[in-house]
This record gives structure tokens, C-alpha cells and sequence, in this order.
């Protein structure tokens, strides 16, 4: 079976993880959801640990929720960490949800990509190029056929 981009998230940001794997797959990136792709009567545990494997890129979605220890996503972020300290290849996507500090404690290393106080075009491209960055950074990294706006002249729409 393919890598499918695991999203991990809590409960109060189910409607996060829904318009992530919307983007994610419109762009041809397969997903795994708990709340599409796992039925009633489904083992919470064994899928969690399933979609947990190293080969699965790890989306996480931090917000003050999510980083509640008690939760289970201090078991699905725990576990990654695990698996990159035994194998770097472990990939993981961290993206800020909320304007949660990071810079103390095991998450301060890690380069996050925020989503918070944009609209909604704009947090979708920061989205699609956080998992860009992890499963092709070279394609990531080429530059687009057309220039930057040129920092140095008048605003635009001024003489």
C-alpha cells in the first residue's frame, strides 16, 4: 500500500483536519483521516498504530488542544519522534494552528509552518508547500516562471 499522509489532530480541530485532506488530496496526496477512514467498530488503537508507520508522513496540527498532554496525540506525536531518532526518514509536518509557543521543551527545533491569520487561499499554498518541503523538496525548492514583485519601487497601483 502507498504512503498516505497520516493527520493528526484532536477533536476541536476536526474541521482543520477535514479542509487539510481536501487540499492534500485535490493535489494528489493520499490521506488518512480517523473520522473518514475509520468505521464504527474500528480498533482506535491498531489503525492509529497502522497509520503510525515510519513510511506514512506525519501531518500535525498544533493548536493548545493538541498539545494538552493527556490527549492521544501526545501518543501519535511521542511515537514519531521515537521513530526519527532510530530513522530520520520518519517524516513529519508540523503546522501551527493557533499562535501556540514552541520554544521551550522538545518542540522548539522543530521548523513549523503557521496557518493562523491568513485567509484562506493563502494558508492553503503555505499548506500544499510544508508537505511539498518533506516528500520533494527539490520540486519544492524550483523557482517559479515568474519573478517575485520587486521589493524596491513604489507600492503597486502608484506612480
Amino acid at each position: 500500500m502507498a504512503a498516505r499522509i497520516f493527520i493528526s489532530h484532536t477533536g476541536s480541530d476536526s474541521s482543520w483536519a477535514a479542509w487539510a485532506r481536501w487540499h492534500l488530496e485535490n493535489e494528489g496526496h493520499p490521506t488518512e483521516l480517523d473520522s473518514v477512514d475509520w468505521g464504527a467498530g474500528t480498533n482506535f488503537i491498531e489503525s492509529m498504530d497502522k497509520a503510525l508507520d515510519k513510511d506514512n508522513p506525519l501531518l500535525v496540527l498544533l493548536s493548545r488542544a493538541y498539545l494538552d498532554r493527556t490527549r492521544f496525540t501526545t501518543d501519535e506525536w511521542t511515537a514519531r519522534f521515537a521513530q526519527r531518532r532510530r530513522d530520520p526518514s520518519a517524516k513529519m509536518i508540523a503546522i501551527r494552528l493557533e499562535d501556540v509557543d514552541l520554544s521551550g521543551g522538545i518542540w522548539a527545533p522543530i521548523i513549523t509552518y503557521d496557518l493562523f491569520g491568513m485567509d484562506p487561499d493563502a494558508a492553503a499554498k503555505v499548506l500544499l508547500k510544508a508537505v511539498l518541503m518533506v516528500l520533494d523538496p527539490d520540486a519544492a525548492r524550483r523557482l517559479s516562471p515568474t519573478p517575485p514583485a520587486f521589493p524596491g519601487g513604489p507600492p503597486q497601483g502608484r506612480p
